[in-house]
């Protein structure tokens, strides 16, 4: 039996979580982090080839859209896509179906699933807007488990789940300059004299962006603003901005700090 692979990018855990589930549930399938494969892996040999992953502003991570990229494709693999998301997907799928194209592939099946939101980005006008023209919401992952593993298990062909027009339109044309400016957020990144220089950060973190230097954890110049430093951290000595100072930390609930280092 030919592998089938899920690459996936997660900073809070909800996607590592979903694409446990589905790995659990298909036969023969090797689990592999974007943040590992990237730069180590050009051509695919695979039956089925799956990504997971957030949407970000609306469109797909940095590192995802930069991991495809580089990656080339058969064009005979089944290539499916699960997008997690607190709010709406805009075009994300959409946008992953071009990049994978131009890579030789295409994109066969792509979901929409909602996850809890465990980000310290402050609701924006922009945000308010498309939440009130996306249309319906995606449903939970929970509740479309099932049917992903049924679409996978025998191939098949599903429509790319986006939002409404007028919130892809207007989220493809956020999300360029929203990643761009993520990519620079690590300068609004810092700790606090709790800090006990665990290094913890520095694993974490998709980039490498993160380095210890004296007595504190230094950010770099290419943030994912995935939020994994922060929400992660034992000693919870990082701060973002002033936003996230007496707030609780949190993530996915099913995923430990274990599961996201290994």
């Amino acid at each position: 039996m030919m592998l089938n692979k899920i690459f996936y990018f997660s900073g809070t855990g909800n996607s590592l979580f979903a694409a446990r589930q589905i790995v659990e549930k298909l036969d023969n399938v090797e689990l592999v982090a974007i943040s590992e494969a990237m730069n180590n892996c050009d051509s695919l040999e695979a039956e089925r080839i799956g990504f997971v992953f957030p949407v970000y502003a609306w469109g797909l991570p940095r590192i995802v859209a930069d991991f495809v990229k580089q990656i080339k494709l058969s064009g005979e693999e089944y290539t499916f896509a699960v997008a997690t998301c607190g709010g709406t997907p805009g075009n994300t799928l959409i946008q992953l179906k071009e990049l994978l194209n131009k890579s030789g592939g295409d994109l066969k099946a792509g979901f929409a699933v909602r996850e809890a939101s465990y980000t310290f980005l402050e609701e924006n006008i922009f945000m308010k807007i498309m939440r009130n023209i996306a249309g319906e919401p995606p449903l939970p992952f929970a509740e479309r488990l099932s049917e992903i593993i049924e679409v996978v298990e025998n191939k098949q062909q599903h429509k790319l789940e986006t939002s409404s027009k007028l919130a892809n339109f207007l989220g493809g044309m956020i999300h360029k300059g929203a990643i761009k400016q993520f990519k620079e957020a690590a300068a609004d990144f810092w700790s606090t004299e709790d800090c006990n220089l665990c290094g913890k950060c520095v694993e974490l973190c998709p980039r490498g962006n993160i380095s210890l230097v004296d007595d504190s954890p230094v950010w770099g110049d290419d943030c994912e603003l995935c939020f994994a430093c922060i929400q992660w951290c034992p000693e919870e000595a990082i701060q973002y901005q002033e936003v996230s100072i007496g707030k609780q930390r949190d993530h996915n609930k099913q995923i430990s700090l274990e599961d996201m280092i290994e």
